[in-house]
């Protein structure tokens, strides 16, 4: 599955498992037009379901299905083997430099007590 896919359908199952196109387009700093086919694809994948408001019909909510929730697990699963691997397999300057990268890459606020953490962990 590609990065962004993975986000958008993280996203979905994130909110409860319903969220607009629009609302996902905004939480992933994308076009609504580039939003709705991502979540098509999605659908057509059968990880999440897209059925018009019925309030607006110009609006559509995007819900997550057993099967996408399915395929999160077996990623985390998955992740965590790798993760496991890695973890073993590198130093611990390696490891703060690979959370380091992690933490950038998730947005965390460098500021935050969680980047904080990391890079006293890397100044040992």
């Amino acid at each position: 599955m590609e990065p962004l896919t993975h986000q958008a359908q993280l996203q979905v199952y994130g909110t409860d498992g319903d969220i607009t196109v629009g609302r996902l387009a905004a939480r992933l700093d994308i076009a609504a037009a580039f939003a709705s086919r991502l979540v098509r694809r999605l659908d057509e994948m059968g990880l999440v379901t897209r059925t018009p408001s019925e309030t607006d019909r110009r609006v559509t909510i995007v819900t997550a299905t057993k099967d996408g929730a399915e395929k999160l697990s077996a990623i985390d699963d998955d992740m965590h083997r790798h993760a496991a691997l890695l973890h073993h397999e590198l130093s611990a300057d390696e490891r703060h430099m690979a959370l380091s990268v992690f933490a950038f890459y998730v947005g965390l606020d460098p500021p935050g007590p969680v980047a904080r953490a990391i890079r006293a962990g890397a100044g040992h």
